[in-house]
């Protein structure tokens, strides 16, 4: 789905994972249509975990970081996890600058994310 000036987003399941395409920029004009997509999305599914393929992301700012971490802190609740994948280096720059890279299940490869442990060991 086209929220903005060429944010796309698709969701795809795969066995029980949610994945979300993401390309584009994800900033204030996107911020809260991508989390009104994944508060749909969620809904009635219960999946293991949420993973962002960051692979055509090409920004992010404060407004799009608020809302991984608004994302990562609802699946928490849930029992669920936030996967983070293949971010570029921009934007892998703007997560690390902001600590998010700490805190937050990042993952170089897309293939990673969806092959990981359900809850770290």
């Amino acid at each position: 789905m086209t929220l903005n000036r060429g944010f796309t987003s698709s969701a795809t399941t795969a066995g029980t994972q949610l994945i979300f395409e993401l390309k584009g920029e994800l900033d204030v004009a996107v911020a809260p249509g991508l989390r009104g997509q994944i508060i749909g999305a969620l809904r009635g599914l219960e999946s293991e975990r949420l993973v962002l393929d960051l692979t055509g992301l090409t920004f992010i700012d404060s407004t799009g970081l608020g809302v991984l971490v608004w994302a990562h802190n609802r699946l928490d609740e849930r029992g669920s996890r936030l996967c983070l994948a293949a971010p570029g280096r921009q934007v892998r720059r703007v997560l690390e600058i902001s600590g998010l890279d700490q805190r937050l299940h990042l993952y170089d490869t897309l293939d990673e994310a969806t092959r990981a442990p359900e809850r770290p060991g």
